[in-house]
């Protein structure tokens, strides 16, 4: 599918957190005393993972995988080409030099489906110099910024066997246990493509793909999670457009409402007595209250008498009511009615709202992994 018409745009955010350290290098730094091999970073000096470096692993791992399958009977086409073999490339110049001389000035949309045609699955999908990548990778940045970690190598001396003189050196790590967010779109892809994009980020979640430099020492091992999935396709995008230039004056006013008139002080503090005491329990103990009651103000006949609340009414709480009227301590008794409550029950945590959303991640890149099963041993 080309990009000459939007058809459908999904994109895949995640998190790669490194479980070994991390090696994206970058060349010599530029003090004086610098270390030799210093780590990308970001303008705020945060470690970076370049776009194109990850991208650049991802297609190696989609390159692999497609040719492994190839060889157990997979029905890709020509399965992978080899970038770097001049020979073994799904498409040159020459190639297409040779067309254009058959074919003379041909139409646009003609050459365009030739090279498609002659492409494999992974350059039509990651692009080559003749036809543009339908997937983009962007920077990964360190959600955090960890210490950056120096290590010491030292060049080898293959036909000795020994240490070269001479060749010491420093390079700098991200250590291991950092968290990078990455972002990954694709344009107008199939499902089965979706599922080959899929499988390639699974290598690196397996241990069987590394990011960075210097994986034969042990660097570059990630553990990597799809955290969410959007996609979207004309209807979508118009809507999603819509809504985010959308005006105040576009939107409907809420029919107005008249605010309640406020009660006056002591008929609110009445009504909040009333409701608080009838929300005390059987078992609270009357000289508990009392005593509350007493220590506000309340030391009289009256409050002694006072008759147990868990059976309240208008005339019990009133009485109640005009004697703290009267001592000018309506607010503490109502404060005390409401300490006179035992807590609320806690409600049970939620389960984390990411849980259902990965389980719908989790399910989706199934499905598209599935597709490209299917696609890959014809079982379509």
């Amino acid at each position: 599918m080309t990009l000459s018409t939007f058809r459908r745009r999904v994109a895949l955010h995640g998190e790669l957190t490194l479980r070994t350290a991390l090696h994206v290098g970058v060349g010599r730094a530029l003090e004086p005393l610098g270390t030799d091999l210093t780590v990308a970073r970001d303008a705020f000096d945060r470690p970076l993972i370049p776009g194109s470096s990850f991208r650049g692993a991802l297609r190696a791992s989609v390159e692999s995988l497609v040719r492994g399958i190839q060889e157990r009977g997979g029905r890709l086409g020509q399965g992978a080409c080899d970038p770097l073999d001049d020979n073994g490339r799904c498409m040159t110049a020459r190639s297409l030099k040779d067309w254009e001389k058959e074919h003379g000035r041909a139409a646009p949309g003609e050459r365009a489906a030739f090279i498609h045609d002659r492409l494999c699955p992974v350059c039509r999908l990651f692009g080559t110099a003749f036809y543009a990548s339908r997937v983009r990778v962007a920077d990964l940045t360190c959600v955090e910024a960890p210490p950056i970690e120096v290590r010491d190598g030292v060049g080898i001396d293959r036909s000795r066997r020994a240490a070269r003189e001479k060749v010491l050196y420093d390079f700098e790590i991200v250590p291991a246990g950092s968290i990078f967010r990455w972002s990954i779109t694709a344009d107008n892809p199939e499902d089965w493509e979706l599922g080959m994009l899929a499988a390639g980020l699974e290598l690196f979640d397996s241990g069987l793909a590394c990011v960075g430099g210097k994986a034969a020492r042990g660097l570059g091992q990630v553990e990597l999670v799809t955290t969410s999935i959007v996609e979207e396709d004309p209807r979508t995008l118009l809507d999603r457009l819509a809504g985010k230039h959308r005006t105040p004056a576009d939107e409907k006013p809420a029919p107005a409402q008249e605010a309640p008139a406020p009660l006056p002080d002591e008929e609110r503090v009445f009504q909040l007595m009333r409701a608080e005491a009838r929300n005390l329990p059987d078992t609270f103990p009357q000289e508990s209250l009392w005593e509350r009651l007493r220590n506000a103000g309340l030391d009289s006949d009256k409050v002694r008498a006072y008759p147990y609340i868990k059976k309240p009414d208008k005339p019990v709480v009133k009485q109640l009511f005009e004697e703290a009227m009267r001592r000018g301590v309506l607010e503490k008794v109502a404060e005390l009615f409401r300490l006179a409550r035992p807590p609320a029950p806690k409600p049970a945590a939620p389960a984390p709202a990411q849980s259902g959303i990965h389980a719908v991640v989790m399910a989706r890149l199934a499905e598209w992994i599935d597709a490209f099963r299917r696609k890959a041993f014809g079982e379509d």
